[in-house]
């Protein structure tokens, strides 16, 4: 009961000064005493009112809030500049591995062309020669044998005794003790080869 009295008596004695500060506020000029009254009059509203709130702490509260909505503009502004920066950066790479890959299968497809064609020199070149070698008319691509010897022909620049010394090292009969009969074939289609390259001028 004491307590609600107390508060009772807080509540009239607010009133009552607020009251003399309304009128205060009507006059034009103040004296210190009448000033410093002026100032008192937050703390009688809250008494009266406890949700009371100033012009001065309302436009204090306003300011606060728009600070912080600025704050949180900015924050999604930078958020997306840095989901589009992300962006940006990830469709480059996609973009670059995009074009890596179309390089290599250009690269792949240049090398199967090469081989294709490597492929089709030999064949030619074993054709061309086909006719002078004893082989069966019903066979179209030139011997195992034929073939490197082209080969390390065109990698002797077309020296054709230094093409026959080196083959006919390697298939020597010495040095295919096991395979002797083979090793002496070898040899005869060798000098066949070497003659009918010699006889073509090659």
């Amino acid at each position: 009961m004491s307590t609600s009295h107390s508060s009772s008596n807080e509540s009239r004695k607010a009133v009552k000064k607020l009251r003399e500060i309304d009128k205060l506020k009507l006059q034009s000029s103040h004296t210190k005493e009448e000033i410093e009254k002026l100032k008192t009059e937050p703390y009688y509203r809250r008494i009266v009112n406890p949700l009371y709130k100033s012009e001065e702490e309302k436009y204090e509260e306003f300011l606060l809030a728009e600070r912080k909505r600025k704050e949180a503009e900015d924050l999604k502004q930078r958020q997306y500049a840095r989901h589009v920066e992300k962006e940006k950066l990830r469709q480059q790479k996609n973009e670059k591995e995009r074009k890596e890959r179309e390089k290599e299968k250009e690269k792949e497809k240049e090398k199967e062309k090469q081989r294709k064609e490597h492929s089709n020199s030999y064949y030619e070149r074993g054709k061309k020669y086909q006719s002078d070698f004893d082989i069966e008319p019903q066979v179209k691509q030139p011997t195992s044998l034929e073939l490197e010897y082209y080969s390390l022909l065109e990698k002797h620049e077309n020296n054709n005794d230094k093409t026959f010394r080196v083959l006919s090292k390697k298939y020597h009969p010495d040095k295919n003790l096991d395979k002797k009969d083979w090793a002496e074939k070898q040899q005869k289609h060798l000098a066949e080869i070497r003659e009918c390259i010699r006889t073509r001028g090659l």
